[in-house]
């Protein structure tokens, strides 16, 4: 038996949809309920209670609408899981869309792998992994990555001189931070 816990080489937690789309990709899942209890095991380490509980009515609500527990769900359902689960679907329209295109029928992990970041979030207390899944629903790789530098930049710039106090804030009304980091959603 595997380990459970789910880290990165880096010790990082990994997200919720790395950890659901490796235990999928592991090609022993079958859908049953006790494997429902376990992929929830597996997404529990490192996580808040909030995020927790809302995994927790996710598993219920999969469960409510696999009736046959046959271990997947029609892919048009998933609005519906996810609106049940107290989730908005509106800003996931179009992800939700393409995922419906790729398939008629899904299961627990591949909701979590294509929709994880929708949990990534709940915390009270925001995470650089949170807000770089909601960057990364709301923008191209390439603009993601143009972030990520901007950001790592003022990092380093902290790092490398802490003493300079002008490092420390970011001027967020300055038309540079605008054009390659505060318009976006993350």
């Amino acid at each position: 038996s595997g380990s459970l816990v789910s880290r990165s080489t880096k010790g990082d937690v990994e997200t919720i949809a790395v950890v659901a789309a490796n235990v999928f990709r592991s090609g022993e899942w079958t859908g049953t309920r006790r494997e429902h209890g376990a992929l929830l095991r597996k997404l529990a380490l490192g996580r808040s209670l909030e995020q927790v509980d809302a995994l927790k009515v996710l598993i219920k609500e999969f469960e409510k609408i696999d009736e046959e527990e046959s271990g997947e769900i029609d892919a048009k359902s998933v609005e519906e899981l996810l609106r049940n689960s107290g989730r908005n679907p509106e800003p996931v329209k179009a992800v939700m869309n393409d995922f419906c295109k790729l398939r008629t029928r899904a299961s627990l992990p591949e909701i979590l792998a294509t929709f994880g970041f929708v949990f990534e979030n709940i915390s009270s207390a925001p995470t650089v992994s949170s807000a770089f899944a909601m960057l990364r629903l709301h923008t191209t790789p390439a603009d993601s990555r143009i972030v990520a530098d901007t950001v790592l930049s003022y990092i380093n710039k902290v790092l490398t001189d802490p003493g300079d106090a002008r490092f420390w804030q970011i001027r967020i009304l300055d038309e540079q931070f605008q054009v390659k980091v505060g318009k976006h959603r993350g």
